[in-house]
């Protein structure tokens, strides 16, 4: 018994030497801002806006990239297609880069802590941010502006789609696309507010 098993052990470890039962390397994506050239600004006015950490539900809190099965309830959690940091943090970040693009007279930045003296604060909870292969991505989102003492001025709600290809790049590029237009409807109703 003891000779078999250490057969087994002996070709267990031969064989992960020469490459059988090699997991493959995985790839990291990012989202990305937008591109100044291909954004119209909406506004000229100058004020100080923080964005408030990214709120995203626990399917989603994960580093895995999660897609959805056809059937639109089973979900994909890619093992080696992930996110380069935690998309929570990643979203805050990206949504204040591209909301400065749209008020570029703006000093827009995530908000690190409740002291500083902002005109209007951001938040956002992501309740849907996934995609069908092939058919479309999706980001549904309800975003509040408020002022800094917490007096809420906005709440709406947010349901972005675009066509979406086979890749996880495009994945990517597509969900930043999603996020860029989510930025244009926030910095528009930013420029509604007295």
């Amino acid at each position: 018994m003891i000779k078999k098993l250490s057969i087994l052990f002996l070709v267990g470890v031969l064989s992960s030497c020469i490459g059988f039962g090699k997991t493959p390397n995985s790839e990291f994506y990012t989202l990305s801002s937008l591109n100044a050239e291909d954004t119209s600004p909406v506004s000229t006015r100058r004020l100080n806006i923080g964005i408030d950490e990214v709120n995203v539900p626990n399917y989603l809190s994960r580093a895995q990239i999660v897609t959805l099965d056809e059937d639109q309830v089973s979900l994909n959690i890619s093992e080696f297609n992930r996110w380069s940091a935690p998309l929570s943090g990643l979203l805050q970040r990206i949504i204040a880069d591209d909301i400065s693009l749209y008020l570029p007279k703006s000093m827009v930045k995530p908000q690190m802590y409740n002291q500083q003296d902002f005109n209007y604060i951001v938040s956002v909870e992501i309740n849907r941010m996934d995609g069908i292969w092939d058919k479309e991505a999706i980001l549904d989102a309800w975003w509040t502006i408020s002022d800094n003492n917490d007096k809420v001025l906005a709440t709406e709600r947010s349901v972005i789609k675009r066509p979406l290809g086979d890749s996880y790049t495009d994945y990517a590029q597509v969900q930043s696309q999603l996020v860029g237009e989510l930025c244009r409807q926030i910095s528009t109703k930013i420029t509604q507010l007295k």
